[in-house]
């Protein structure tokens, strides 16, 4: 009875430690392991062995693969060992995919400790983890002969080719593409997630994880691959299953490197970059790899004294050049995780604290993957994720700094979208939207307005006309105030006018349409009926000879482009020539960021929409230099409120100011040339005639 009595204690405790933890973050379960799964067969593999892979075999303590050649070759089937939290009944389950190091030429995937550690520890935190073997080897040129070699006096030169290094590792890249085929089409078999599969990768193991986030085909790498008389490595994706992405969907990726920033491009896809700042094995910034790696130490000190192996790897580009270039490509707001130390050098989780270091932060990092919703779709500014149930919810970032133009390939209804940007609570912003939506359901904004004309005054000066399109009335009625300097008559007649306006507009947005946006919260957002659409170009507005066009990626007016001259955007800051409030003229090197709106004139505008070259049959000169903004409002006394934008937020100066018509200033509101001016805060205020 007393044993019974301690069985069901146990049992009891067992059962409150699980309910206590948090799955993906702590221990909660045994470890059940599955070998030798195979995940693609009839994969050709390098042959014969070199002469010293087979001494070293003999001699040393450690299998290093070298090859003959690179033409001899075998079929063999491409193995994983599968660990799963024993006991688990949940499924949609994570995975994490483990890439061991080893130079392409040493480690296995059942006896690489970090490897085996590492899938255990995920398992036991109720990931489904694979330690996944690929194919090693490179060829080596030279022969070698230890009968020679020990003859006093005597010494050899052996040689690896750059060419058969990128070969080696290019193979590498279709296995763990492979791997993660296998682990997506057989999601249900594992109970697992297919949009919830993420690698983790060791030095040579990283770099094949980051080749199979960033690299698309086989033209992503380099031609001299594939050279005379060495057999075809084939595509990409050729071996194992099919039909399925073999994009993992996030990626630890530690002391790893690139052959090519350039196949980074746009793609948010989320990484974690561990990386010594001394690494000499895999180095931190750019270089060739394996300058402090010697295959000779796995031979006797007598042979490696005579021994001189050069290994010529390509140049690689490490997780310095990786952060940097994502952060370029994707805006500051996207940056990969990182831990840089800067005295460390390769594989620092072996040395001094590091060990812990590393494994928490990378660990925190593939629980916070798992837990947050599923991305689904990016593009420049704009990520798509999908919850739980299945519901779609859309971010875009407005304050995108990157180099990339928005391009959605196709529909996605959303719930919802945060339009994630630091606008002016204090004067208007210009906004394009990439999604249309049932304008009830907007949250944040006073009011959207669009562009109706440019028309003189009764004082001959030129006047940008925008009108309501949506309102968000008790917030308008509340602008109505005794700052005005109207009487109670007045304000109420405004008020009026005002409503009535409200209630007789559509109260719709539509997608790639140029809006001008005042906004009374910090966010704005929008929910129900959302439909983010496929690109197209934006929808200008188009008015006699003016036309107001929404951006799609970051414009720079560089000297010598055909709209300098002709363009126009809200000046930020008051100078001699031009206040506040006005529509300026964009001088040389004005810029305006993605998914903002800038006004163009164009002799012929109605006609040439795609604008290709400005007509300049008008000079520039003759433009007016700016151009004063009127809401198209009356309030019963032929008066119209007119809108001040003083100086925004320094991330939300969607226009830059001109001092004269040869000054420019930078998103930042400071002056591009030789002289500097920081903005400061902002303005706004309304006034009557």
């Amino acid at each position: 009875m007393k044993k019974l009595t301690l069985i069901l204690a146990l049992a009891q405790a067992a059962v409150l430690y699980a309910a206590e933890s948090i799955r993906y973050k702590d221990r909660m379960f045994e470890v059940e392991k599955t070998s030798d799964v195979v995940f693609a067969t009839n994969v050709p593999q390098l042959k014969t062995l070199h002469s010293l892979a087979q001494t070293i075999k003999t001699y040393g303590s450690q299998n290093v693969y070298f090859y003959a050649n690179e033409t001899d070759t075998k079929q063999v089937d491409l193995k994983m060992d599968i660990y799963t939290p024993k006991g688990d009944v949940a499924t949609k389950r994570a995975a994490v995919i483990v890439a061991h190091g080893g130079a392409m030429i040493s480690g296995s995937k059942s006896t690489t400790q970090k490897s085996v550690a590492y899938c255990d520890s995920l398992a036991a935190r109720g990931f489904v983890t694979v330690s996944m073997g690929y194919r090693l080897g490179v060829s080596l040129s030279g022969t070698f002969s230890l009968q020679t070699l020990l003859k006093k006096g005597s010494s050899q030169e052996l040689k690896v080719d750059s060419a058969d290094y990128a070969r080696a590792v290019y193979r590498g890249v279709q296995d763990i593409n492979a791997a993660v085929r296998y682990m997506r089409k057989h999601a249900e078999d594992y109970g697992i997630d297919p949009k919830r599969i993420y690698v983790l990768g060791n030095s040579s193991g990283a770099i094949l994880a980051m080749e199979n986030i960033y690299a698309n085909s086989k033209d992503d790498f380099p031609s001299y691959m594939e050279y005379k008389n060495v057999p075809n490595l084939g595509e990409l994706n050729d071996f194992g299953e099919q039909d399925v992405d073999a994009h993992a969907n996030g990626g630890v990726l530690l002391w790893g490197a690139i052959h090519d920033p350039k196949v980074i491009k746009y793609n948010r896809t989320p990484v974690f970059l561990a990386h010594g700042g001394k690494d000499q094995t895999v180095l931190f910034k750019t270089g060739r790899p394996l300058q402090s790696y010697s295959v000779t130490d796995a031979l006797p000190k007598a042979f490696a004294e005579r021994l001189s192996i050069n290994i010529e790897t390509p140049t690689l580009y490490g997780s310095y050049v990786i952060d940097s270039a994502l952060t370029v490509n994707n805006g500051k707001r996207a940056r990969p995780a990182t831990y840089f130390v800067e005295n460390a050098m390769h594989e620092f989780y072996n040395k001094e604290d590091y060990t812990e270091e590393v494994q928490t932060r990378a660990f925190n990092f593939l629980y916070k993957l798992a837990t947050e919703n599923k991305i689904v779709y990016t593009t420049a500014a704009i990520t798509i994720s999908e919850d739980d149930n299945g519901k779609y919810h859309a971010v875009v970032d407005g304050d995108y700094d990157g180099t990339d133009s928005v391009k959605v390939s196709e529909n996605f209804d959303v719930e919802d979208v945060v339009f994630d940007r630091e606008f002016s609570l204090s004067g208007l912003s210009t906004v394009t939207l990439p999604f249309c939506v049932d304008s009830i359901n907007v949250y944040g904004a006073k009011q959207f307005l669009r562009f109706v004309g440019v028309k003189p005054n009764a004082a001959g000066v030129n006047e940008v006309w925008i009108e309501r399109v949506w309102c968000d009335l008790p917030a308008l009625l509340e602008d109505i105030d005794d700052d005005m300097g109207l009487s109670a008559d007045q304000k109420e007649k405004m008020a009026t006018n005002v409503t009535e306006k409200c209630n007789s507009i559509p109260n719709k947005l539509f997608a790639y349409t140029p809006y001008i946006v005042q906004l009374k919260d910090n966010s704005l957002s929008f929910s129900n009926a959302v439909r983010v659409e496929k690109t197209k170009a934006s929808a200008d507005t188009v008015v006699g000879n003016w036309i107001f066009r929404g951006t799609l990626a970051a414009k720079v007016w560089y000297e010598g482009h055909p709209e300098l001259g002709y363009a126009y955007g809200y000046s930020a800051t008051e100078y001699d020539r031009i206040k506040v409030g006005k529509f300026a003229k964009a001088g040389k090197n004005a810029s305006v960021g993605l998914l903002r709106s800038y006004l163009l004139y164009s002799q012929k505008a109605a006609a040439v929409l795609g604008l290709s070259k400005i007509l300049d049959n008008i000079s520039s000169e003759n433009l007016p230099t700016n151009m004063d903004v009127v809401i198209v409002d009356n309030d019963g006394y032929g008066h119209e409120s007119r809108t001040v934008v003083g100086r925004f937020n320094t991330r939300t100066g969607e226009f830059k100011a001109l001092r004269s018509v040869d000054r420019s200033y930078d998103l930042k509101g400071r002056v591009v040339g030789n002289e500097s001016r920081n903005a400061k805060g902002a303005y706004y205020g309304k006034k009557s005639n």
